[in-house]
């Protein structure tokens, strides 16, 4: 799996590769298009819903994402660990959820409509492959189990998210006569720390803790010879409770400053409780947000899975 490069909006390798492993174990494999207007319309993208005979109403569904975020890189392994984006997000938890399955299955321990396996795209970028899962649903499992890095501990809990856009609108001129412009890279670099700061009067949850910031992009510009008359940048917020009071008091504090835009990129989701049995693994809540931000069916959730979150997206 690690040998397909599967990015957010490209993840057909990994589709095509775990849908055929699993069809060659004898399951049933349905492949459901996803589509998503803000990329191209011929990008075939698909999750994967694979099960024992001819029953898709399983009881529990065994779930994670395909994709990986960018850039791509090849894996390798020496004798206790493995590497290669998405080793720990979440290519590892796949691994261990159709291994522990076909063993289950072969052993005899589960049937036909006992469990599924869902793999849907587009989770670390979109959220789209997991919502057009639940909109096509017709029936209430009983329990989800999502794998995600949790370094095995049961998750009680994770975070929501916001991503928000930053636009500093400024005034173009000759490079050479620059105080005849406005630059709108200055403007965005004056104005970021001010958002920034803001998580010093966000509320604090006891349970999920305290709301971050982070800056995850910034560009401006456009040739060497002229003072940018536009810049961009993404920050994304880890919310502890629910996103519209972490958005309110961003507009309210920050969002009538001069020559700046914001607006907020995709669907935000609020912070989450998770399910949990007792007297079993160590339990522990994750400082992130998954595709159960998007799973609105009211039933049981699990969250875990392999490796860290400390080295999910690094290198």
């Amino acid at each position: 799996m690690l040998e397909q490069n599967s990015t957010s909006g490209f993840e057909t390798p990994m589709v095509d590769f775990l849908s055929g492993y699993l069809e060659d174990r004898g399951l049933t494999v349905e492949l459901q298009p996803v589509q998503n207007p803000i990329l191209a319309y011929n990008v075939r993208r698909q999750n994967i819903l694979a099960y024992i005979g001819s029953n898709r109403t399983c009881r529990l569904i065994l779930n994670s994402h395909t994709d990986v975020v960018p850039p791509y890189f090849p894996p390798s392994d020496n004798d206790t660990d493995v590497f290669g984006r998405g080793a720990n997000d979440a290519k590892g938890s796949i691994a261990c959820q159709v291994t522990a399955f076909l063993e289950l299955r072969d052993a005899g321990a589960i049937r036909e409509g006992d469990v599924c396996l869902m793999y849907d795209v587009g989770e670390e970028q979109y959220g789209d492959g997991m919502r057009t899962f639940v909109q096509s649903l017709t029936y209430k499992p009983e329990w989800i189990l999502t794998g995600e890095p949790t370094e095995s501990y049961q998750a009680t809990g994770h975070k929501g998210s916001i991503n928000i856009n930053v636009t500093a609108i400024g005034d173009t001129a000759h490079s050479s006569v620059p105080q005849y412009g406005r630059n709108a890279i200055l403007e965005i670099m004056n104005f970021l720390p001010r958002l920034l700061e803001l998580t010093s009067i966000f509320p604090y949850d006891d349970f999920h803790g305290n709301t971050t910031l982070s800056l995850s992009s910034i560009k401006g510009g456009t040739i060497s010879n002229q003072v940018a008359d536009r810049a961009e940048a993404t920050v994304n917020s880890r919310v502890s409770v629910p996103a519209k009071q972490i958005w309110d008091i961003i507009t309210q504090q920050v969002g009538n400053v001069s020559n700046i835009l914001l607006s907020r990129v995709s669907a935000s989701s609020n912070p989450l409780a998770m399910d949990v049995i007792q007297d079993w693994l160590p339990k522990k809540i994750m400082p992130y947000g998954t595709d159960l931000g998007a799973w609105t069916v009211n039933n049981t959730k699990f969250l875990l899975g392999v490796g860290s979150i400390a080295t999910a997206h690094s290198a």
